[in-house]
């Protein structure tokens, strides 16, 4: 049995595959979009999920300095950016170590940068937050999920959820 045991390591880029510095990265909450529905034939309330629909997503980057990328993330654009990393997997039947990729790819618009603080011997802890239009998430080469809220895809474990919807509203065959 494979046990997931840690990141051992990563690296966030650009959009083109540049090392974008030293960062920590937060990742977002995934939270459907919801309404409570009651009335005639329910037992009480259902605070039903609306199917590929979620509430906002939001991402940030804390970099131990000020540098040149963040002023480059505050451009009212969007950005793409990606964490390449290394999960540590214990395999207790040989008791032997393994290495999973794993992949975190969004495009992103900035909301707001915390400039962090000047003190001497510290990191500085500016922090670059961000609105995620698109997140995809591989785990050993395979899809996990896929959202892109403008274009409405939102794939789970190969299931495009909304493909019907798409198809439903005209905007795919």
């Amino acid at each position: 049995m494979n046990i997931p045991d840690k990141l051992v390591q990563y690296y966030v880029f650009d959009g083109d595959n540049i090392m974008i510095g030293v960062a920590d990265l937060t990742l977002p909450d995934l939270n459907y979009m919801s309404e409570t529905i009651k009335g005639a034939g329910i037992g009480g309330e259902i605070d039903m999920p609306i199917i590929g629909s979620l509430q906002s997503m939001s991402t940030s980057i804390t970099w131990r300095s000020l540098v040149e990328e963040t002023a480059m993330f505050l451009e009212p654009k969007g950005h793409t950016f990606y964490a390449k990393g290394a999960v540590q997997e214990f395999d207790s039947d040989t008791s032997d170590f393994q290495i999973i990729p794993i992949k975190v790819t969004m495009r992103v618009i900035p909301k707001n940068l915390k400039m962090g603080k000047f003190d001497t011997g510290t990191s500085i802890g500016t922090t670059s937050e961000f609105e995620i239009l698109y997140l995809k998430l591989e785990i050993n080469d395979n899809t996990m999920y896929e959202i892109d809220k403008a274009n409405s895809i939102f794939n789970i474990n190969g299931v495009d959820y909304l493909a019907a919807v798409r198809r439903t509203a005209g905007l795919s065959s």
